[in-house]
């Protein structure tokens, strides 16, 4: 009886280390960023409402201005001023097409998100690099409001990030998926 009752709690234990096991796996898998897929919840293909299911309503929804028929929706506060969009806040936004299905992702000013290879927020330059090799593009085109070069964009397959240069710390300040 002694034997049963020992392998009875033996599997109980077993069971709950299973159990809690897969509850952390699932809770940092909604702050993962994966390349070509999603970045937390919102994942490319789905709709704007299956985003919203997930996330809550956005906080704020404005139109894309470099793409007509685009939406961006931000799960943070955010300002248009001069047409430029200025914020602090951190946290997830989604561009969906005129039919409401995500078309990419982002994370901005967000360090809870992680690549699979640990790049966040806050990584730099040189540790991108150094985990993702070479970009296949790079965007210079990024300026502030008086024309002065303020970022670039490093586009690898699926991924994105953009580092900030005005104050020379070359680190990632927006990771997108696409």
């Amino acid at each position: 009886m002694k034997a049963f009752a020992f392998i009875t709690v033996a599997l109980l234990l077993a069971c709950a280390v299973v159990v809690g096991a897969a509850a952390a796996q699932s809770v940092s898998d909604d702050h993962q960023i994966i390349p070509g897929d999603r970045i937390g919840p919102l994942k490319i293909g789905m709709s704007i409402t299956d985003a919203v299911a997930a996330m809550g309503q956005p906080k704020t929804v404005l139109p894309d201005k470099k793409v007509r028929g685009e939406t961006r929706y931000y799960w943070f506060d955010i300002t248009e001023l001069g047409g430029n969009s200025v914020t602090s806040a951190h946290g997830l936004f989604a561009v969906a097409d005129s039919s409401g299905t995500i078309v990419w992702v982002a994370a901005h000013y967000a360090p809870q998100y992680l690549t699979p290879s640990g790049l966040h927020y806050g990584s730099t330059e040189r540790q991108v690099l150094a985990a993702m090799g070479k970009p296949t593009s790079v965007d210079n085109t990024y300026v502030d409001d008086q024309g002065k070069h303020a970022a670039h964009l490093l586009v690898f397959k699926g991924v994105e990030f953009l580092i900030y240069d005005l104050d020379r710390s070359e680190t990632v300040i927006v990771v997108a998926v696409r």
